[in-house]
């Protein structure tokens, strides 16, 4: 599976990979992995939204992340979320049945 990065691109792969801060080839997602993001959520937002989402969970999984850490990095990448306490499974702002507390 392939890793590029072109800074100065504006493609919309690398658009996703600066918001993600995976422009370090070896340290997260393949092209494909990238596209399929991008195909699925249809907008550099979603798919940065989707690929986050993957992350949390991955990490989350190997308990190399607290969860509350990785939301912030969803706020990072997409602008300010509210508060959001996490008891168990966490609970995305785009997922269904999320209350804002």
């Amino acid at each position: 599976m392939a890793f590029s990065y072109d800074k100065d691109s504006g493609s919309d792969r690398d658009r996703v990979r600066i918001a993600i801060a995976n422009t370090v080839d070896g340290e997260g997602f393949t092209d494909e992995e990238l596209d399929d993001f991008l195909a699925r959520g249809g907008t550099v937002e979603a798919a940065t939204a989707l690929a986050l989402r993957t992350w949390m969970a991955y990490h989350a999984m190997r308990g190399d992340v607290d969860r509350v850490a990785a939301l912030d990095l969803l706020r990072l990448a997409n602008g300010d979320l509210p508060t959001v306490r996490t008891i168990g499974t966490a609970v995305l702002p785009m997922d269904r049945g999320y209350e804002e507390t």
